[in-house]
């Protein structure tokens, strides 16, 4: 069955980037091709734009050509530092097994998974990490009388939560979230985000993560 998302012509390694691009479409996919991450068409513009690397072309199947981008895998730390700094989700996807084995095993392509999803509010790598400050994951839930607030450093355990529950309770919360200045905030939807985040801090989380039965269950 031809996917929606994978031209017809597609090569098998196109076909494979699509799919895992697919899996994960509000990250940068860092695809590695041998001793490179490469990027590709939109990703690969805001990596070359971001980390001033040059942009050039790939032909990934008959008569398409796609913009690419690529850094060495042994460099990448760096490259992903910046992006994250821009508040970018990175997946990285690697190579599974050696190229040599798999084309003896009669594969046309290597098998890659996205192994880690970097996110500004999910590092724990201290080459990604300020020395100077915490790098908070927060989440917010707001209510008509009420407002709640949780957040953590998952580089040092660190946790607190707070709930607001007077008439002002959005502008405390807005107060409390300058102060901390999380790396990223999970919310439930774009007007939450909209009336009480700056742009570039928020990530709109799935709502079944904010649901109080689901929520009590993880936690217990």
């Amino acid at each position: 069955m031809q996917l929606a998302f994978v031209p017809p012509a597609a090569s098998p390694i196109r076909r494979q980037y699509l799919t895992l691009k697919h899996q994960h479409p509000d990250a940068i996919l860092f695809f590695q091709l041998g001793d490179f991450y490469e990027t590709f068409e939109d990703d690969a513009r805001l990596v070359a734009q971001v980390c001033d690397i040059a942009l050039t072309s790939r032909e990934m199947g008959k008569g398409e050509r796609v913009p690419m981008a690529g850094v060495p895998i042994h460099a990448a730390e760096a490259y992903l530092a910046r992006l994250v700094e821009r508040g970018h989700h990175i997946a990285i996807c690697q190579q599974m097994e050696d190229p040599a084995a798999a084309s003896r095993a009669g594969s046309s392509v290597v098998r890659r998974e996205v192994t880690r999803v970097i996110t500004p509010g999910t590092l724990v790598d201290p080459t990604l990490l300020s020395a100077e400050r915490a790098n908070y994951l927060a989440a917010i839930v707001i209510e008509p009388k009420a407002a709640g607030l949780a957040y953590a450093d998952i580089s040092t355990g660190e946790f607190a939560c707070v709930q607001f529950s007077d008439s002002g309770h959005e502008d405390a919360l807005r107060a409390e979230l300058w102060r901390i200045r999380p790396a990223e905030c999970l919310v439930e939807s774009e007007p939450i985000r909209n009336a009480i985040l700056p742009e570039g801090w928020y990530t709109t989380a799935d709502d079944s993560l904010f649901r109080s039965v689901e929520v009590e269950r993880a936690l217990c």
